[in-house]
């Protein structure tokens, strides 16, 4: 009887463990989903400014946080529709010389992938940090 209650014991330890592994991998994943912040120089990419210049206005921005959700209303009004559920993924730059921010969405997670272009058909726009539109791109 001590043996099968031990076992029991055991067994509870195992899947209690399994649990919270699992919970944990949820959590980590779903953090994967947070926009990464890379390093832009705008004078690298002349060709997206003269290619898909922009005169639009969006709100100030002064983080991460503000750019992504600037700029993706700006694109779901480019597309007419809500784009959050194709481009999953956000890969933001900043360049801190010019006080500008280019948001790229993107189909997979950024993490460790990013090369420094802009994904092939990929909506995004850079921005400057008063929030003048620069460039927007679908």
């Amino acid at each position: 009887m001590r043996k099968v209650i031990h076992i029991v014991k055991v067994i509870f330890i195992v899947i209690s463990a399994l649990v919270v592994t699992g919970v944990l991998l949820v959590f980590v994943y779903n953090r994967s989903n947070d926009p990464i912040i890379r390093e832009f120089r705008l004078m690298e990419n002349k060709i997206i400014l003269e290619s898909f210049p922009s005169d639009e206005q969006v709100g100030a921005i002064d983080c991460a946080s503000t750019a992504n959700t600037n700029v993706r209303q700006l694109l779901e009004k480019h597309h007419g529709r809500d784009i959050s559920k194709k481009y999953k993924y956000t890969i933001i730059a900043y360049d801190d010389e010019t006080d500008t921010w280019m948001v790229n969405c993107s189909l997979i997670s950024p993490a460790g992938r990013y090369c420094g272009r802009i994904a092939a058909r990929t909506p995004g726009a850079i921005v400057r940090s008063d929030g003048r539109v620069l460039a927007v791109w679908d």
